[in-house]
């Protein structure tokens, strides 16, 4: 109950489409995710790797979608049609490392009650940077396939706003339990309300988006803010 899946296949989802995944994500803890690999290798997805931190840390630190300061482990798993499942360990929560994501459309994720999207205008096509400088050749692709589907990846929110105060600007301090955080519940939840079934997730849950200097203030906070009760 403590694995969290997230991926871009939740975008289409969200919208009421269909897909089949053929490159999955899933976050686990360090106490449970042997038996995470151990329930997808008797799925047939029997060749399985570490990744991380066994390969060459660098280049996947530059091409993962995440930071990977909340990540021990990331483990590699391939059945025989090629379908990939990435199973990563949280230092954790699972749900830390999502929070790291590269930009807020693909901040989203499935738990064993419902679908959880974390901002809200990933529902009409616009997402916010999570990076200020530098950023890695691969997360500029990232950036380029959400633009190829539509999206628009702003660096702040362009439109006029109260810096701290809006929700989509990047220097608010979010929370897990924020009103604006879309939650679908599935049938068997339906009677049990969002923010209590998200408590199953982490009991607190702060963050900010990295790219808050790039808001137009003289009071930004340039670092990225993630703090949670697992801290």
């Amino acid at each position: 109950m403590d694995t969290l899946a997230s991926s871009s296949f939740l975008l289409p989802l969200m919208k009421r489409g269909a897909c089949i995944p053929n490159d999955l994500d899933l976050f686990a803890t360090l106490e449970g995710y042997e038996m995470v690999i151990l329930y997808w290798r008797k799925k047939g997805y029997t060749s399985c790797r570490c990744i991380y931190p066994h390969g060459n840390q660098t280049v996947y630190h530059n091409s993962y979608r995440c930071n990977l300061q909340d990540v021990s482990l990331i483990f590699e798993l391939r059945n025989k049609k090629t379908y990939k499942i990435n199973v990563i360990v949280s230092k954790g929560y699972p749900l830390l490392p999502i929070l790291q994501f590269h930009s807020t459309p693909v901040m989203n994720y499935i738990a064993y009650h419902s679908l959880v999207c974390l901002y809200d205008i990933t529902l009409y096509q616009l997402g916010i940077a999570n990076y200020t400088e530098n950023i890695p050749a691969r997360i500029q692709e990232c950036y380029s396939k959400y633009k190829q589907r539509d999206f628009e990846i702003w660096q702040y929110l362009e439109e006029e706003h109260i810096c701290k105060i809006d929700r989509g600007c990047p220097q608010t301090v979010r929370s897990l339990f924020h009103s604006s955080v879309i939650h679908i519940r599935f049938p068997d939840y339906v009677d049990i309300l969002g923010p209590e079934l998200r408590k199953n997730e982490v009991k607190l849950a702060l963050w900010q988006l990295a790219s808050g200097a790039a808001c137009n203030t003289l009071t930004h906070n340039e670092k990225r803010l993630t703090n949670s009760d697992s801290d």
